[in-house]
């Protein structure tokens, strides 16, 4: 199964936290947003995910993400 996750948004309601860090990147307890996103996917049965992100964003995003292999991505690919 794919799924895609839209995180392209600027973040507004959540300002000033989100000046400098992607919504996905805001840590609720001891993990960021977007752990719990892809776990939860990952879950139901997920094996592909796509994230969509605004070009602001992408570098800080891949820079946490890395090639996804820490999420259990066996082919991972970060493209701009």
């Amino acid at each position: 199964m794919k799924a895609a996750i839209l995180a392209g948004g600027a973040g507004t309601r959540l300002y000033p936290i989100t000046t400098h860090v992607p919504k996905t990147l805001l840590p609720i307890g001891n993990r960021y947003v977007i752990e719990y996103i892809i776990e939860y996917l990952k879950r139901y049965g997920v094996t592909e995910i796509v994230m969509l992100v605004s070009d602001s964003e992408f570098q800080l995003i891949g820079n946490h993400l890395g090639n996804g292999a820490r999420y259990g991505a066996k082919n991972g690919v970060l493209r701009g």
